[in-house]
């Protein structure tokens, strides 16, 4: 039997974790879910088309959400529960699922440093989001982070331990017609905008 992975999202729109869980859905083995708690999108019906399994809520506030998703995940028999956002509501579940669903693992991938995540330039509310993220990471069973310089922040701002995090760096597909066209000392060229 194929591992249950549920990955939490805001939305299905366009973004580069969007495109990245749109990989998950074509290229991973494994039986993903992805759970867009807002909002479809695009992407969210590129997964759907390439045969993922996409569920969209369909409730207007928080509780309903939360509530939503830990029904969910054990209607399904999710295995592991990855929050790609950084929407406290996702790092709420990961607590909840750690107090009482231990037998799932759950994992925070850190797509930004930890100021990004917290938002610190939106001052009300801040200390709340911020402390939400620290339980978050600290309770969840593994971090994954996209660079050592995320990885530092988590540990700097959340007091994150060292050992439980991952650095994997973002990826991509290349189409092999795309590495054939070179310039003319037959170098093939990319260009990255991020």
């Amino acid at each position: 039997m194929k591992m249950k992975v549920l990955h939490l999202l805001v939305a299905g729109n366009l973004g580069g974790i969007e495109s990245l869980v749109r990989n998950y859905a074509q290229f991973s083995s494994l039986d993903n879910h992805f759970l867009f708690a807002w909002q479809g999108g695009v992407n969210a019906e590129a997964i759907r088309r390439i045969g993922g399994k996409v569920i969209v809520l369909d409730v207007n506030n928080n509780f309903g959400r939360v509530s939503q998703i830990l029904k969910l995940i054990r209607k399904e028999k999710i295995d592991v529960i990855v929050s790609h956002n950084s929407a406290p509501l996702f790092k709420i579940i990961l607590i909840l699922v750690h107090y009482f669903m231990r037998e799932r693992v759950t994992i925070a991938y850190a797509h930004a440093d930890a100021m990004s995540i917290y938002d610190e330039s939106r001052k009300r509310g801040m200390h709340i989001r911020k402390f939400v993220h620290r339980i978050g990471f600290e309770k969840c069973d593994e971090v994954i982070a996209i660079s050592k310089f995320v990885k530092e922040s988590l540990i700097r701002s959340f007091n994150t331990p060292a050992e439980k995090i991952k650095v994997i760096y973002n990826g991509t597909t290349i189409n092999k017609a795309l590495l054939s066209k070179k310039n003319g000392n037959g170098i093939p060229q990319l260009i990255y905008v991020g």
